[in-house]
């Protein structure tokens, strides 16, 4: 588990900065720990006290790449002008499932479910997708691993429960970066999410897919993980209630041939396999997709295709953040 000093001086107002001085290692002694504290505000970087995504961050050029992307505009290491993106918090264009705690719970409980695995041969009336296992979870499509069955008096309230939380499109929110390799997923019918795999409903249908590309993407990813928090090595958590935060492309933003080309590189793409989130760097799919997502007359948003050499960088980089690769042997290795 990740440890935090917090040196402050309390006040009545404040902005909420502060600055972050992050150690690759503990100090030996006494006199290393003093010249290291010395040396810490000249090392430090600027963040924000309330949402600390720079607690823990070794490169600069990750936090400072993650602290625009957020505010919508890309800069990039070796990249002299920042480019604007349309970037929007996820829940200003969709909804977030509700918790699985009030979808099945063990009794006593007014939870209307109870979770059970599919029999074979089985079309579930209330399919779910309720647990994590990474070598299901190598595609964009995941099919649901379970079956939500009613309780019973409960046939009302399960109804109810199915039309306001049931999508296609879900939110990894315990996503072990080293092992799993999406953010977000989608089913080939509507299910049900549970604590792996909650629910996210878009306002309109028709951005289910941009979302599901650009979460996927690199730069998706760093999002993620800059919103998540990361007190285990190798692994981001969005809390449920956080979950309408995420930064994500806006849809909204992009034209209907924009739009169109979304589902052109979803076909080419939906079974694709994708390798750990930290494997990015190596990840020739991930790297294609990025492409299509940014560069060139012939992507998504059409950036200027001398920004890729910075994006290979700064993907490297991030993947080589120990709160990212959690000690693995798949890290980056002098790439």
């Amino acid at each position: 588990m990740a440890e935090c000093l917090v040196v402050a001086t309390k006040r009545s107002e404040g902005d909420g900065r502060a600055m972050f001085s992050n150690l690759e290692a503990r100090p030996a002694s006494l006199l290393e720990a003093a010249i290291i504290a010395k040396r810490a505000r000249k090392q430090a970087v600027q963040g924000d006290l309330l949402n600390a995504g720079a607690a823990g961050v070794r490169s600069r050029d990750v936090v400072n790449a993650a602290q625009n992307l957020q505010d919508g505009m890309l800069l990039l290491p070796r990249q002299a002008q920042a480019v604007a993106l349309p970037i929007v918090q996820l829940g200003e264009i969709a909804k977030r499932g509700i918790n699985n705690s009030d979808i099945s719970r063990k009794a006593p409980s007014n939870a209307p479910f109870d979770i059970r695995p599919i029999r074979k041969g089985e079309v579930a009336t209330y399919p779910a997708l309720w647990r994590h296992d990474a070598n299901r979870e190598r595609y964009m499509i995941v099919q649901p691993d379970t079956c939500a069955e009613v309780r019973a008096g409960y046939k009302a309230k399960a109804v109810s429960t199915w039309d306001r939380t049931a999508s296609r499109l879900q939110i990894n929110q315990d996503f072990r970066l080293n092992s799993q390799s999406l953010a977000m997923c989608r089913t080939l019918e509507k299910c049900l999410g549970g604590r792996a795999w909650p629910n996210v409903i878009p306002h309109d249908e028709e951005h289910e897919i941009p979302l599901l590309l650009w979460s996927n993407s690199t730069l998706g990813l760093i999002l993620f993980w800059w919103q998540g928090t990361l007190q285990q090595t190798g692994r981001a958590i969005l809390k449920i209630s956080a979950i309408p935060d995420l930064p994500v492309l806006d849809p909204r933003a992009l034209t209907k041939q924009q739009v169109e080309h979304c589902q052109y590189i979803y076909g080419r793409f939906k079974w694709r396999q994708f390798l750990p989130a930290n494997e990015a760097y190596r990840d020739d799919t991930r790297q294609e997709l990025d492409r299509e997502l940014l560069f060139g007359m012939y992507s998504v948003l059409k950036l200027k295709p001398d920004l890729e050499d910075s994006l290979d960088l700064l993907r490297c980089q991030w993947c080589a953040e120990p709160s990212v690769h959690g000690g693995k042997r798949t890290r980056p290795q002098n790439v």
